[in-house]
C-alpha cells in the first residue's frame, strides 16, 4: 500500500484522485469538522461526494442512526454504526451504481473542561471496513487537534481509496 503524506496539500492532491464512480457519504460528531470542507471544496467533489452530516448532539445522532439513544457518542461502536449508516445513505443517495462509502468519525478534542481524554475514532464502511482509535496528543490550541485529527482521517481515506 502506497504511504500518502499527512500534510493537508498532500491530501487534497490525493482526494482528486477519488474515483468518480465512488459514491461518499460522511456523519461527523464531536470535534474535528475539518474534514468537511476538505472533501467539499476540492475540485469535482460532486462526481463523489454524497453528502457530509454533522449530527452533533446526542439525539441528533441518535436520529441519524435511527436508534432510542446514544450511550456514548464517541467510542469504537458509534464509530462503527455511523460508518455503517452513511454507507447505506451513500448507496440509498446517489444515481451513480458505483461503489458506496461511509466514512466516519467521532471525537473528544482537548479542552480546559476535559472529562475524558482526546480521543477520535475512524471508521470506514465499504469494501474495506475498518474502525481505528486515534490518540490525540496534547496541544496547546484546540484547532491544531482539529486539523490533526482530519489530517489522519483524510490520510486513510486516501490510502484505501485514492488511485496512485
Amino acid at each position: 500500500m502506497k504511504v500518502f503524506s499527512e500534510h493537508f496539500t498532500e491530501i487534497q492532491k490525493q482526494l482528486a484522485k477519488l474515483p468518480s464512480d465512488l459514491n461518499l457519504a460522511v456523519a461527523l460528531t464531536g470535534g474535528g469538522s475539518w474534514i468537511a470542507p476538505m472533501l467539499a471544496a476540492r475540485v469535482g467533489a460532486s462526481t463523489n461526494l454524497v453528502e457530509i452530516v454533522v449530527p452533533y448532539s446526542r439525539q441528533a445522532l441518535a436520529r441519524y442512526l435511527e436508534i432510542n439513544e446514544v450511550t456514548r457518542a464517541c467510542s469504537e461502536s458509534t464509530a462503527q454504526l455511523m460508518a455503517e449508516t452513511a454507507r447505506r445513505r451513500a448507496a440509498h443517495g446517489s444515481s451513480s451504481s458505483g461503489q458506496s462509502v461511509g466514512m466516519a468519525r467521532t471525537c473528544i478534542l482537548p479542552s480546559d473542561r476535559q472529562e475524558q481524554s482526546p480521543v477520535a475514532y475512524f471508521a470506514i464502511d465499504g469494501h474495506v471496513s475498518l474502525v481505528e482509535r486515534l490518540e490525540i496528543e496534547p496541544v496547546s490550541e484546540r484547532s491544531q487537534a482539529e486539523k490533526w485529527v482530519a489530517r489522519q482521517c483524510l490520510a486513510r481515506l486516501c490510502r484505501l481509496y485514492c488511485s496512485a
